[in-house]
């Protein structure tokens, strides 16, 4: 129990002292829906028709491994579900991996990774003989179609095929082959099935010893319909992880970064302002973990300690400058960076704002775990917004990059209609060099300009910092005032809202944006201002609620069509400093907003895990540590501490002790430990040595000795302290005046 109590209150205690987590990100609008064709026939891992392996190393398995890897790196703290199916096939098709979902995990977080990486240990080389291409893309449009049917929350997806083949292939008719022109026809059959719905398919072609690609290449290039699709890796390794990198990070929209030309292959330079940089080291043969010197000499040490031939590794926020991959000289690796940029989304104004009336455009920005973005003196940031009108007319607004990571632009819309804003940041270094882009292929945002919009304020809870909710509370109050432009207050929101008791909703969110619960009602109060209560629960044993706060989010839904007057609702507003305040960049989502309990619990808490972890302590010397002390001071005596009881009816002189005990430590149980003697015609008299008990700080002085003597007079248990008597001297009897008890240690040729 003590230990239990220690290793809880130890937990407790330590997470005092840990920073209040950085909030995830805005998630990306590209969910995936992925599946891995993976050529096992003969050819590739070698057999007896096909001595001359072309995939020797397996490296195709280690795609497999590195493109699951790297989905489930990219839904990290953001609302993105990826779905993944492997298929296998050589004369037959199997799929290892059907359906996998890949999302974050709020109260997981690392369980994408996991998941990921459980389905990549299913993969094996195997030999399935034959080249049954069609027949796997068949299987691939099936697992499209079952991926198509899963429950989702209507989110763009887009849909990949890839395919790992050394690029011919084979098929039969009973047990007489196919032409190639034939089996070619079965393939373009199913090529064209993946087209019909708008599925591209991305082949990559090993063909190490330049068997087959030479004319198959060219009927690959045909059937995908554009060379960008289709690769040829002239070996497995190195020339094949590296193109999928390549693939994987098109589908995701990332940058990769290779060893510069002339550099060894375990240096990697990065720029300046990535939001996050995730390195995939490729090795010929399994090796451990690696460390990573970054610029700066911080050493990014691996959270893994097992030997693998595909090892990753993320760094948020990293530093701009030359990364060291610490790998021993002569290891044969290859090291790809994943660099994305800072995360970007629009927080304000809304999706309406008014005609004349003074606006602010912000940008907020950050890495992938919303790590406000800072500007380094070393590459100077210079900004714009581009505002374009519906007329086709643009403006230029100098943007500043603010203390809290946004970018702040002034504006006062002189159309009404429909406007695109966009962001156009840059940065050159102070030494001299070429401009960069800092948000490379970002969006422009969409904003109409009308002639009177409304917005809600949030009046509470306060945006500056820890929310205390006090013991035994519903949970986080949110107010809500309907206003008209920037400031008037609509006292009775009946005169502009059909039924304006139910026409707002409050959405629970995680702070990644993905919905928790149902909606909750919101409702109009008699001051004309809108409330709802979140539920919040703390897991306290967690440190929820005191020692970091519960994050706590949401969203306002209103119902169609109940402004009068062609009205709109442009944005939940925030107050002035909190418009970063937003989940996924939504104008109507506030959050996440720190939750816990009243300050003053946590110094209680603590002084509480404190005693407790003291009482647990103090416990575990008494059981263990005095022992141990003890122990350690009879080792250094040389000779045994003995408990002796001498029978003075049978041996007055006390030469002979009927009774021995030894001592070991803090205390001695035994109820075997008895002398039994009996007089002709009398009740038998037992004597029972219960338990002795010592103190370190007493352990050559003294000890307690609880004891039981059972005879004629009955039953009786008493307890004395015995002083240790090193020269053997004798004592007075003590126990019915024929027993002596006597504690000395135990010397050579005496008995006494």
């Amino acid at each position: 129990m003590f230990l239990r109590l220690f290793r809880r209150a130890a937990v407790m205690l330590s997470l005092l002292l840990v920073a209040l987590p950085a909030w995830p990100a805005a998630a990306s609008p590209d969910n995936l829906d992925v599946v891995i064709v993976i050529d096992q026939s003969g050819s590739m891992s070698g057999n007896k028709a096909h001595p001359a392996a072309n995939d020797p190393e397996a490296s195709r398995l280690q795609v497999a491994k590195l493109i699951l890897s790297r989905l489930a790196k990219s839904v990290e703290n953001t609302a993105l579900v990826h779905r993944v199916s492997i298929i296998e096939f050589g004369s037959t098709v199997e799929v290892p991996v059907s359906l996998l979902e890949l999302k974050h995990n709020i109260a997981d977080p690392g369980r994408a990774a996991a998941d990921a990486a459980n389905a990549g240990d299913r993969l094996v080389s195997r030999d399935l003989e034959d080249t049954h291409t069609h027949e796997a893309l068949a299987a691939a449009a099936t697992e499209l179609r079952a991926m198509a049917r899963l429950p989702d929350d209507g989110s763009p997806r887009k849909r990949h095929v890839i395919l790992l083949t050394d690029g011919h292939p084979y098929a039969e008719a009973g047990r007489t082959p196919l032409k190639d022109d034939e089996v070619w026809r079965l393939v373009e059959r199913e090529v064209s099935a993946l087209g019909a719905e708008k599925t591209p398919l991305w082949i990559v072609g090993l063909d190490s010893r330049n068997e087959y690609w030479p004319k198959d290449g060219r009927i690959w290039v045909k059937l995908a319909g554009t060379p960008s699709q289709v690769f040829r890796a002239a070996s497995s390794y190195p020339q094949l992880p590296q193109l999928a990198e390549t693939i994987v990070s098109k589908w995701l929209g990332t940058t990769m970064t290779l060893p510069a030309s002339g550099k060894a292959p375990n240096l990697v330079s990065l720029p300046p302002y990535l939001g996050r940089a995730v390195f995939h080291i490729h090795a010929r043969e399994p090796i451990l973990p690696p460390r990573i010197i970054g610029p700066d000499g911080r050493v990014h040490a691996p959270t893994i300690t097992l030997p693998s031939k595909l090892l990753v590794h993320t760094i948020e926020h990293p530093a701009a400058g030359e990364y060291r991959v610490d790998v021993p000289p002569g290891t044969a690796i290859l090291t790809v960076a994943s660099t994305e940029p800072p995360r970007l989304s629009k927080v304000a104004p809304g999706l309406f704002v008014g005609m004349g009336m003074a606006s602010q455009i912000r940008f907020a920005a950050g890495n992938a775990s919303s790590a406000p973005l800072h500007e380094d003196k070393l590459y100077p940031i210079t900004a714009k917004v581009m505002v374009a009108a519906p007329d086709g007319t643009s403006v230029q607004l100098p943007a500043s990059l603010e203390s809290d990571g946004t970018f702040l632009a002034n504006w006062t819309p002189s159309a009404l209609g429909v406007h695109s804003i966009g962001l156009d940041a840059r940065y050159r270094p102070a030494a001299g060099g070429d401009e960069s882009a800092l948000f490379p292929g970002s969006k422009s945002e969409s904003v109409t300009v009308t002639k009177a919009p409304l917005a809600l304020n949030l009046d509470s809870p306060p945006t500056g910092g820890w929310i205390a909710i006090p013991p035994g509370g519903d949970g986080l109050n949110v107010r809500l005032t309907l206003v008209e432009g920037m400031s008037t207050n609509i006292d009775a929101p009946s005169t502009m809202v059909g039924d304006a008791g139910t026409w707002l909703q409050a959405q629970p969110l995680d702070p990644s944006g993905i919905a928790i619960g149902e909606a909750l009602p919101v409702a109009l109060d008699p001051d004309g201002r809108f409330s709802f209560t979140i539920p919040v629960a703390f897991d306290l044993w967690r440190g929820d609620g005191w020692i970091r706060p519960k994050p706590v989010a949401f969203k306002i839904i209103a119902a169609a069509n109940r402004l009068a007057d062609d009205r709109n609702l442009a944005e939940l507003r925030l107050p002035p400093g909190a418009e970063s305040l937003r989940v996924g960049g939504n104008p109507f989502s506030a959050g996440p907003f720190p939750v816990g309990l009243p300050q003053w619990i946590k110094p209680l808490a603590a002084a509480l895990l404190l005693a407790v972890l003291v009482a647990a302590l103090y416990g575990t010397y008494r059981i263990f540590g005095q022992g141990a002390l003890l122990r350690l001071k009879d080792a250094q005596q040389s000779h045994p501490l003995e408990l002796r009881v001498y029978d003075l009816r049978r041996d007055p002189g006390c030469l002979n002790p009927a009774l021995k005990v030894s001592l070991d430590g803090v205390s001695k149980i035994d109820l075997s430990t008895r002398i039994r003697r009996q007089k002709p015609g009398a009740d038998p008299e037992v004597f029972s040595c219960l338990r002795i008990r010592r103190t370190w700080r007493d352990a050559n002085r003294r000890a307690q000795v609880e004891y039981q003597f059972k005879g004629g007079t009955g039953a009786k248990t008493s307890s004395m302290q015995l002083p240790i008597d090193p020269q053997g001297r004798d004592l007075p009897p003590q126990v019915d005046e024929t027993w002596r008890l006597v504690l000395q240690r135990a010397s050579r040729g005496r008995n006494r």
